[in-house]
C-alpha cells in the first residue's frame, strides 16, 4: 500500500473520534465501526490531561445524577464565561475508545452552554458508575433517592454482598441497609423525591419503616406531605397502652424508696423529675377522664 493510502487509511480511523453524532448525552448510540482498541490505548493514557469536544463526551444511562440545579448551572455558567473552566472533568475510556464521564456532569453541561469548542478532560481507571458514586458520596452531591438508586444499581453490577459495598464506598454497613431500604421505596415517591435535595434520607427512612404494602407506604408519604403525623411501627412500639398492671408496680416501687437514703446534691434533681412527671400523670389521668 502507498503511503499516502496509508494516510488516508488512518485519517479516516482517526475521524471516528471527531464524529458528533456518535456520541448522545442521554446514552450511547452504537457506532457503524469501532475505533482500534490499541491505537485508543496509545492516544489516552491513564492521568493524561486531554482537550475534548463536549459532544465526544458520553454520559452512561446508569450515571448516578439524574436532576442538575439550575440555579447551580447558571452560577457555574457565569463562572466559566468569567474564569473559564478550572477544575477537569473525569473519563474513563471503554474497549471502543468511548470516553465515558465519571464526573462533571454539570460542569460539561455548563461548558456546553457557553459554547466552548472543548473541555479538559482527565483520564481515570475504575468503573465510571463506582467512581462517580464514592465522589459524590464524599462531596454529599446526590439527593436521598439519586444516592439510594445508585447505590443499589452498584450493589446489583457488582453483585456486591452489602458488606463488601460498604467497604467499597466507605460506609457503616448499617448506613448501606438503610440507602438500600429508600431504594426499594416505590417508584412513585422515589420520582416525586429524586430531584428534591431538601427530603432527606432520614425523612424517606420513617416512610421505608413503615410495614404494609406499597400503597400503605404511599398513603403515608402523601400525609407527610401535608404536614400530618404518621406512626411507624418504631414509635408504636415506644407507645405504651397505660394499662393497671403497669402503674400498680409503679406504685409499689415509689413505696420502698426513700429521701433519707438521698444526698443533698441529689435532693432537687430529684424534685424536679417527680414533678415533670406528676404533670405528665395529671395530662395522661385528664385524657382518660374525657
Amino acid at each position: 500500500m502507498s503511503r499516502q493510502k496509508k494516510r488516508n487509511a488512518k485519517e479516516q480511523q482517526m475521524s471516528l473520534y471527531d464524529l458528533p453524532e456518535l456520541r448522545d448525552w442521554q446514552g450511547v448510540e452504537t457506532p457503524t465501526a469501532s475505533p482500534p482498541i490499541m491505537e485508543t490505548r496509545e492516544r489516552f493514557e491513564t492521568g493524561g490531561l486531554y482537550e475534548i469536544a463536549c459532544e465526544l463526551i458520553t454520559i452512561a444511562r446508569d450515571y448516578p445524577r439524574k436532576h442538575i440545579d439550575q440555579e447551580h448551572l447558571e452560577s457555574l455558567i457565569h463562572s466559566i464565561e468569567s474564569r473559564g473552566l478550572v477544575a477537569p472533568i473525569t473519563c474513563t475510556v471503554n474497549q471502543h475508545g468511548e470516553l465515558i464521564l465519571a464526573s462533571g456532569l454539570i460542569r460539561l453541561k455548563a461548558a456546553e452552554r457557553t459554547g466552548l469548542p472543548k473541555i479538559t478532560v482527565l483520564i481515570v481507571n475504575g468503573d465510571p458508575l463506582e467512581l462517580n458514586l464514592i465522589e459524590n458520596l464524599f462531596r454529599k452531591d446526590l439527593t436521598a433517592v439519586e444516592e439510594a438508586e445508585a447505590v443499589k444499581e452498584l450493589m446489583l453490577q457488582k453483585g456486591y454482598s452489602q458488606e463488601a459495598l460498604a467497604a467499597t464506598l466507605g460506609k457503616a454497613a448499617s448506613t448501606i441497609s438503610e440507602i438500600l431500604s429508600v431504594a426499594d421505596l416505590p417508584a412513585e415517591i422515589r420520582d416525586e423525591c429524586r430531584a428534591d435535595p431538601r427530603v432527606s434520607r432520614e425523612k424517606l427512612l420513617k416512610i421505608a419503616r413503615i410495614k404494609g404494602t406499597p400503597e400503605t407506604k404511599i398513603k403515608a408519604f402523601r400525609a407527610i406531605k401535608d404536614g400530618k403525623t404518621v406512626r411507624t411501627s418504631t414509635n408504636r412500639r415506644q407507645r405504651m397502652k397505660p394499662t393497671a398492671k403497669f402503674f400498680r408496680s409503679i406504685s409499689e416501687s415509689v413505696a420502698k424508696m426513700s429521701a433519707d437514703s438521698l444526698k443533698e446534691s441529689e435532693l432537687q434533681p430529684v424534685k424536679d423529675e417527680i414533678r415533670k412527671t406528676m404533670e405528665k400523670l395529671a395530662k395522661l389521668y385528664d385524657s382518660i377522664n374525657k
